[in-house]
Formats: C-alpha cells, structure tokens, sequence
C-alpha cells in the first residue's frame, strides 16, 4: 500500500534490542529484528548480512529492510515498535547506525494484518558503505526465487504480490533412456505438486510441439511440450512428488539408438481444465544404449 511517509511515532520506549537479535513485540505475535525486519512470528534468521537463500527459506513471513545495523550502540539511534490502528503492526527504525559506524538510518515497516497490505517507507539511508539491502516479502516456507528485478517496472503503487508462492511443476529426469540386454525402464518425477491436486498424468510423444495452452484458460506461460501420444495414469490424488514410468525399453540393442521422443506433466484440481491446471516444463529424450 502507499505510505505515509517515514516518521518517528511520539511516545514510544525503545525496544530493548542487541545486536543481531530479535524481540517479539505487541499483540500482534510480530517479531522485531535488529537488522531491518518485521516478521509474522519467531525463527527467523538474526544473521547481519542477508543472502537471497536466507530471505526465501525464513520460518516466518516477513518484509524486510534488511541490513547490518546495530541499536544496542549507546550512540546510535533505537527501534521502536507500536500498533496505530487494529489489527496493524509497525516497526520504527529511527537513526540506527551501520554496525561499527556512525551512519544513522531511517526505516519504517508497517503491515496491516487485516488485508495484509504492508509498506516500507525511508528517511535518512546512508549510502555509499560497502553495507547490502536486500528489501523484500518472504512468505513463510520455501519461497521462489524470481531473480534480479527492478520493481520501478512493475506498474504504479500499490503494488499487488501472492501472499504465498506457487513453485513450478517440475518434471525431472532419473537417469537416462538407455537400452541394455535387459529390459531398462525409464522413469521421471514430477515435484512441485500442489496440494489440491486431484489428478496427475504423464505424457509421452513423438513430437514437441511447443503449442500455447492460454485457448483452454491456462497461463500465458503454459504450454504443451509433447504430443499426447501416450497418457501415463491417472495417478489420483498425488502428493507433491509423483514418480511415473515413461516406457520400458525392451532388451534389444541397439535397435531403439537414437530414437527420440518427449515428456511432459501435468496436475487437475476438481476444476478441471482451466486456471488450475497445471503443467510442467517438457524432457527431451533420446534412447542411448549401455
């Protein structure tokens, strides 16, 4: 959501704060880090330099301003934490020094638990010290990880993000279709599955046609990578790892050397086919022998 602008709250005592620790505060179960962060509850990480695994692995969700600060420095500024309205947590950063400098810095994160919109304004950041942010939402768990972004290209304020995140079905591999003097299968694992799925099925075809599936109400970004040469299943009601044979390669070398064919995934909820569908990325396969 659009903030306000930073300030600092009137009246507020000091959270009692060391270095590289974490407070839980008010009545909200927030979590309060030195280093620039509110989180929904404890475990998260206390450590002073951020990594992107770190931020995208965190116990709980949690926004973050993240870097090496130090409040417990008698010096330096405090970090405040108050509740202004029901419901909305905010934590307040005001002239917290680097840690081993004197460089203040101004940080407010407010999150809203109601709607759970959040907002990270700044006021005086020190720059050019060799100090990393990384800002951002982490929801709770395993997060995806969307890569470098610059987020002046995502549209106008405010901004609308998942609250948590849908990893990928993902079709892997094990080992290699290879013909030997005994019959070989030739398996995949399908990870990733999401836990409404009622129905999954492997694809095996000859041909990869690479075809867009946004004509059946899936996403832009889905798209069929195999022909439905062979519909392996239905596995009903699959965890989130679904292992599937592909084919099982007849003890006759070499006569399959070199043939070529594709895999493919995909998950159905009660929806059927539409938005919830689901569909993994395609495995080109060639037949080698041993």
């Amino acid at each position: 959501m659009p903030g306000t602008g930073w300030f600092l709250p009137i009246g507020l005592a000091p959270l009692l704060l060391g270095d590289d620790t974490q407070v839980a505060a008010g009545t909200l179960g927030f979590h309060v880090g030195s280093n620039g962060w509110l989180a929904r509850g404890p475990g998260n990480s206390s450590a002073p330099v951020p990594t992107v695994p770190m931020f995208l692995n965190q116990v709980s969700a949690q926004l973050s301003a993240w870097t090496d600060l130090d409040p417990s420095d008698p010096n330096g500024g405090r970090v405040y934490y108050d509740e202004p309205a029901p419901g909305v947590g905010r934590a307040t950063y005001s002239g917290v020094f680097y840690k081993g400098t004197a460089w203040p810095n101004d940080v407010q994160i407010t999150w809203d638990t109601n709607t759970n919109d959040w907002s990270m304004e700044y006021g005086v950041i020190t720059l050019g010290l060799p100090h990393v942010w990384l800002t951002g939402y982490s929801p709770a768990g395993q997060s995806a990880d969307p890569g470098p972004s610059d987020i002046s290209t995502f549209g106008g304020s405010p901004l609308a993000l998942d609250l948590f995140d849908t990893l990928p079905l993902t079709l892997t591999p094990v080992g290699r279709p290879l013909q030997g003097v005994t019959a070989s299968p030739f398996n995949l694992i399908t990870t990733n599955i999401d836990s409404t799925a009622l129905m999954h099925i492997g694809i095996v075809g000859i041909g990869r046609p690479g075809i867009p599936l946004s004509g059946l109400g899936l996403p832009n970004d889905c798209f069929l990578y195999s022909t439905l040469d062979v519909i392996v299943g239905p596995h009903l009601f699959p965890g989130p790892i679904q292992p599937w044979n592909a084919v099982t390669l007849p003890a006759l070398p070499p006569s399959f050397s070199g043939f070529a064919f594709n895999c493919q995934s995909a998950t159905f909820t009660a929806s059927g086919i539409g938005p919830t569908t689901r569909v993994s990325n395609g495995v080109k396969c060639v037949v080698g022998t041993l």
